[in-house]
């Protein structure tokens, strides 16, 4: 029985569910880009490591001088 391929979460920037993962076309092989904004995730030689880094990311807003800042984090 096949395991059903992960697929990558929504940006977790902009909520946008305009995801894929790509082939770049460096030496590591794999990152997740939305479509959207433009969010590239951690990049990866293996494919399933690519979607799971990009499926742990998270974003915190933080308020700072009247303004919000996002900032990217993983697991």
């Amino acid at each position: 029985m096949e395991q059903e391929q992960q697929k990558p979460k929504a940006c977790p920037a902009c909520g946008s569910t305009n995801t894929y993962l790509a082939i770049r076309g460096d030496r590591h092989g794999f990152s997740v880009l939305c479509e959207s904004c433009g969010l590239t995730g951690p990049s990866s030689s293996v494919q399933q490591h690519a979607l799971e880094a990009w499926n742990s990311l998270y974003v915190r807003k933080k308020r700072k001088h009247s303004l919000w800042f996002l900032r990217i984090f993983e697991d």
